[in-house]
């Protein structure tokens, strides 16, 4: 008789556990349903309030499955699971046949024919590919290489042909060979990781001049557009194996109706206008309010309010959803990953300053003219005046002089700009793994204050703990060509720079009497590896910050798993305790009381215990993955991971040079 009563009893409990089972896939399917539905947000709403007013937990079911068919044809309104995308597009191969073919090209037309270098590479490549190089028509690009070939070569000519005197110094056209050598390098780098089908097209027909911006690094990768965002993005999924309808994201801060329309609408960008200067002022006083609102709480009064709103200047008020408490919509909704993903990079734009080639003119301006400067003053202190009103009433020396300032200081500044353009890019990265530990820090005390006001993603969920590594993977990997090309002038720069700084290291120690050297250009080549080594260095050191930074995430998770174990064990005896909720203290238990309040109310407290464990094997998961990636997958180069240890060395090395460098020079020691 105990037999059988127990038997009924593990039957109904069966029975108990399947019926949670099936409600909890319906609810799934129901938070699809909001996040993928083409309704809008107030029939959204009044489906989570029907639901929740009615007790009867089959009558919910009903319910769900009434909008079950609807939502999984919502689910494929995504463009991207209708677009067929070549695969090999998606991958990035550094080209060594394709770098030394356009190497020659450039070195041929900068240094001896210019625009007439068409009539022989006619022969060899195609009209419409010599037009989009900028070797032939009527194009600003054509205009400006012409211009950079006639403000090289007038001088080159001058100063073989016109130097008998030797009126005309080397140190300004050296400087400028090189300058030019490397422009042609990092051009040459460009068509050497331009994707097979882009190479096939610019050699069928003449891009227009938007399509030529898109593989340019400062309007395609820097200044990105969200259109050409997005296909970076799907590139991206591809390459990472990220499924688009698995990649989704739940949040535990409550969104705004604005960042809504971003985050469910995957025509938004199609249809609006992005202005980027006005994100950016909208973004800075966003985050500036939040701030401020949020150092005012204390420990008791930083439970989120239900609406929080601040009024500012001229009588308008903002509405900080951040600092207020989620509800049951706000909890379940499943946003797009692609889009969240789209949306949270366009943010990290704006925490990092962006360079401009006008930054640098000045700097070159002053670098280019120091040789004249030194020159004259050796000429006056020589006190040679016939020598010196020959040499300065030569029309010669002006034009060589003149022609090779404005070519130094514009090729330099150019060269430059793509290094730096490296860094910024590097501390994209880097703002983007600080973005990814505060979507796990609900203490936002324990972030930088410019961090703060990134989303919180929902922990407790395990497919959006999957969905939060796959972004990470993808922001260390979002634009690859790009990635490739700032790597490739990285090792361009220091290996060639290494060698010139080899040569002038031995100079200033060993040869500096044996080899008289002008000092004009000792000083032009002394601060060029100044400069360099220094953009060098801070892009070394970001990266290495980045690969530091994967620890703090391993951190992070085992703190979340943590705080799961002790509520799985807290569990019994205070889930519906209220007042154990009032008396909570840290918002991490507070948001994990909130949630799963609603979760046993919709499916029963055992779904919600599975729910964690089935968290707690995902950040297990994930885990092991990072290990594995910083271990075997680390930014690096020249094959050397960039690691604060590697810094030390470089740091404590340029230290020690400079002090032998002095020590050298006065003999202290």
């Amino acid at each position: 008789m105990v037999i059988q009563e127990y038997e009924a009893a593990q039957k109904e409990l069966d029975d108990y556990e399947k019926q949670s089972d099936d409600l909890e896939q319906s609810c799934d399917r129901l938070q699809s349903k909001i996040l993928f539905s083409t309704k809008n947000q107030s029939d959204s709403s009044k489906d989570f309030e029907s639901l929740s007013l009615n007790p009867d937990q089959k009558s919910r079911r009903q319910k769900i499955d009434e909008i079950i068919y609807s939502q999984i044809k919502s689910m494929c309104n995504d463009p991207f699971n209708k677009e067929d995308l070549i695969i090999r597009d998606s991958y990035t191969q550094f080209k060594i046949d394709y770098f030394a073919k356009f190497l020659f090209y450039h070195i041929l037309y900068f240094l001896v024919l210019g625009p007439f270098t068409y009539f022989i590479l006619r022969i060899f490549e195609t009209k419409q590919l010599l037009i989009n190089m900028g070797f032939y028509g009527l194009s600003r690009s054509n205009l400006m290489q012409t211009i950079q070939w006639l403000t090289l070569i007038i001088p080159m000519y001058l100063h073989i042909f016109q130097n008998e005197r030797g009126q005309l110094s080397k140190a300004m056209l050296i400087v400028a060979l090189v300058q030019i050598f490397l422009r042609s390098m990092i051009v040459a780098v460009r068509y050497a990781t331009t994707v097979s089908s882009t190479l096939k097209i610019q050699q069928d027909r003449i891009l227009t001049r938007n399509e030529l911006e898109s593989e340019w690094i400062s309007t395609g990768w820097m200044d990105i557009k969200p259109d050409l965002l997005d296909k970076e993005i799907k590139c991206c999924m591809i390459r990472n194996e990220v499924e688009n309808v698995f990649f989704k994201i739940k949040f535990f801060t409550k969104i705004n109706n604005d960042a809504k329309k971003k985050l469910l609408d995957y025509n938004f960008v199609r249809e609006r206008t992005y202005d980027v200067k006005k994100e950016r002022q909208m973004y800075q006083q966003n985050l500036k309010l939040f701030i401020q609102e949020s150092n005012k709480q204390t420990l008791k009064s930083s439970n989120r309010s239900e609406q929080h709103i601040v009024q500012v200047e001229n009588e308008m008020s903002i509405r900080l959803t951040q600092l207020e408490a989620p509800n049951k919509q706000d909890l379940y909704t499943q946003y797009p990953g692609r889009l969240v993903f789209r949306e949270m990079f366009l943010k990290i734009k704006h925490f990092v300053t962006p360079y401009s080639i006008i930054h640098f003119i000045p700097v070159r301006f002053l670098h280019s003219i120091l040789p004249l400067m030194i020159e004259l003053q050796e000429d006056y202190t020589a006190e040679n005046v016939d020598k010196i009103n020959q040499k300065y009433l030569d029309y010669s020396f002006w034009v060589h002089n003149v022609l090779l300032l404005f070519f130094n200081t514009y090729m330099w500044s150019l060269n430059i700009y793509f290094l730096a353009m490296g860094n910024q890019d590097m501390k994209r990265r880097l703002v983007a793994m600080h973005q990814c530990e505060a979507n796990l820090e609900p203490n936002r005390y324990k972030i930088k204050e410019r961090f703060r006001n990134f989303t919180l993603i929902n922990y407790f969920d395990a497919k959006s703990l999957l969905s939060w590594m796959d972004m990470r993977m993808m922001y260390l990997d979002l634009g690859q060509r790009f990635f490739i090309r700032f790597k490739a002038f990285a090792t361009i720069y220091l290996i060639f720079y290494s060698l010139v700084g080899g040569l002038f290291l031995a100079w200033y120690f060993v040869l500096h009497e044996q080899h008289n050297i002008q000092q004009s250009l000792i000083l032009t080549v002394g601060l060029d590896l100044i400069v360099v080594f220094i953009f060098l260095y801070e892009l070394f050191n970001v990266g290495s910050k980045i690969n530091d930074i994967s620890n703090n995430h391993l951190l992070r998770l085992s703190e979340i798993k943590s705080i799961m174990q002790r509520i799985l064990q807290e569990w019994d005896y205070s889930i519906n305790s209220q007042e154990t909720k009032e008396a909570l203290l840290n918002n991490t238990y507070r948001d994990a009381f909130l949630y799963f309040q609603y979760k046993i109310e919709d499916v029963g407290e055992k779904w919600g215990k599975r729910m964690i464990k089935q968290s707690m094997n995902a950040i297990d998961t994930i885990q092991e993955r990072l290990q594995k990636e910083i271990e075997f997958n680390p930014i690096t180069i020249l094959g050397i991971p960039l690691t604060m240890t590697i810094m030390n060395v470089i740091r404590t090395s340029f230290i020690s040079l400079i002090f032998a460098m002095i020590n050298f020079k006065l003999k202290i020691i």
